[in-house]
């Protein structure tokens, strides 16, 4: 998948309070590997879905809401640009195609014209 990139602490580490906690990387691939097994064994999920269980999985996991937040409306940016690249290039191609047809529809005419 992608999305926009956050650098994560991984296995435990000790919080403010001296406490030893799992770090939110942990949180979010034991989550994904949850889900995956409630679908047995299945990775297949929308891009939304697994976007919005990531960013639960990452706020339980103690990192900020507003943080977490603001990534997902970055990685969704990062979508919609794709996205708008992808429909750009359809409509060039598909501009070549329809030249490329109206070619090939007129130079048989054409050359029956000259004909007559």
């Amino acid at each position: 998948m992608i999305m926009a990139t956050i650098s994560l602490r991984t296995g435990y580490y000790t919080d403010s309070n001296g406490n030893t906690a799992l770090a939110p990387h942990n949180y979010a691939n034991f989550g994904q590997g949850a889900r995956r097994d409630a679908r047995s064994g299945n990775y297949s999920s929308t891009l939304n879905s697994e976007s919005v269980f990531g960013a639960t999985n990452l706020i339980r996991g103690g990192m900020s809401e507003s943080l977490v937040m603001s990534e997902l409306e970055r990685s969704y940016k990062m979508i919609d640009a794709l996205n708008e690249q992808k429909r750009a290039l359809y409509m060039e191609r598909k501009e070549d195609w329809t030249v490329m047809m109206q070619t090939r529809l007129q130079t048989p005419l054409q050359n029956s014209l000259q004909m007559v």
